[in-house]
């Protein structure tokens, strides 16, 4: 039986040409970016190489490209080390009560320094309203996080409207892009937002990689000692292979964003038209627009762990949202803050899929998880 994975929104498969691309520039440079001889500056071309294509896919500058170790490194930089330039008197934050763990994590370590941190609570399908940012932000914010699309529901969230209530106080807007980057176009979707954070292996590179992208020339304070690499933003030395990659990613991702997303639309279309068969189920962030790869849905009777157990043993991967909370029982923060039942929290179960995949396989995946479900009820 050949396996169907749809977890893409956890990580997906690095692409072929990527792994050429990455194995190309082993075979041809050893040398460290901060070195002076000629090794050394071959590798630092083609870090800013990478830099360039990362900054070209966000719409800003390559000198304004950090690369971190992923996403969270670069949730945390975004965070942690913008905050530390910005004037004492602005000491509130505002962010979204549907982000990643990666910035939700940080809330306790932000007020002991002194932020007074608000969440934001979205409407019941999932999304952000400019009227309820512009109701909370004041003269003492000094930034407003919201991500570009949610991780579990794939709701794609008004960042434009948003970040220009937010410069209109003065604040800084910051946006996880994560989700979002693969089957959204960063230079009109996330129009206005100040600072970005992007991961590589969400994108069809390499894991181990991710990037700060800022819009405009923003002082970022490091959170580590050590060198002054990445314009001293973020000691140590460059993951340039890891770089490489994203960078060829993100190349690739520009030119063909479009294309993704007209590819994902008709899978996801036949995907949801399969399993609204399913007895019981409940699509969540239903009414809004939604990431052309995701779904988000409830089976009634059927915890979400169980659902997924039992998909897994008939060759169907999928996941009860974060891959990073996967582990634990806590009903997921995101459907709790869109005002979900505690049944519809727990039944949850999320469905990623990638453009690269074929309707035959959204078919069978369906199938099999209609199977799981009559199995699990006794039919």
């Amino acid at each position: 039986m050949t396996r169907i994975y749809l977890d893409h929104a956890a990580h997906t498969p690095v692409l072929p040409e990527i792994i050429y691309g990455m194995a190309e520039y082993m075979k041809s440079t050893a040398g460290n970016p901060s070195s002076p001889h000629a090794e050394g500056r071959e590798a630092s071309e083609a870090l800013e190489q990478a830099r360039a294509r990362v900054a070209g896919l966000c719409g800003a500058e390559s000198r304004n490209v950090i690369f971190t170790s992923g996403g969270t490194e670069a949730d945390n930089l975004a965070l942690g080390g913008v905050l530390g330039a910005l004037p004492k008197h602005r000491n509130r934050i505002l962010m979204s009560a549907i982000e990643h763990d990666a910035m939700l994590s940080q809330i306790p370590s932000l007020e002991k320094r002194g932020f007074e941190v608000e969440l934001i609570s979205p409407d019941p399908d999932g999304v952000i309203r400019p009227e309820t940012v512009a109701a909370r932000t004041d003269g003492r914010t000094a930034l407003v996080c919201v991500m570009l699309a949610n991780h579990e529901t794939g709701a794609v969230q008004p960042i434009p409207e948003n970040a220009e209530i937010v410069h209109r106080s003065g604040a800084l807007f910051v946006c996880d892009c994560v989700a979002g980057a693969p089957y959204l176009d960063l230079k009109t979707e996330a129009c206005g937002a100040d600072v970005l954070t992007l991961s590589g292996h969400k994108i069809g590179g390499p894991d181990g990689i991710g990037a700060v992208v800022l819009k405009q020339d923003i002082a970022v304070a490091s959170l580590w000692s050590g060198g002054g690499q990445e314009r001293g933003r973020r000691p140590g030395s460059e993951p340039v292979t890891g770089a490489v990659g994203m960078g060829i990613a993100a190349e690739r991702l520009a030119e063909t964003v479009a294309e993704r997303v007209t590819r994902a639309d008709r899978l996801k279309n036949v995907l949801y038209a399969e399993l609204c068969n399913l007895e019981g189920v409940t699509f969540h962030a239903a009414h809004t627009r939604t990431l052309p790869s995701h779904l988000s849905l409830s089976v009634a009777g059927i915890e979400g762990k169980v659902l997924v157990a039992l998909a897994d043993r008939r060759g169907v991967a999928l996941s009860t949202g974060s891959a990073c909370r996967s582990r634990g029982d806590e009903p997921s923060p995101v459907l709790s803050a869109m005002g979900l039942s505690a049944e519809l929290c727990r039944t949850a179960v999320r469905v990623s899929l990638s453009y690269t995949q074929t309707e035959e396989e959204m078919r069978d995946a369906a199938t099999r998880i209609r199977d799981a479900v009559r199995s699990f009820r006794g039919a």
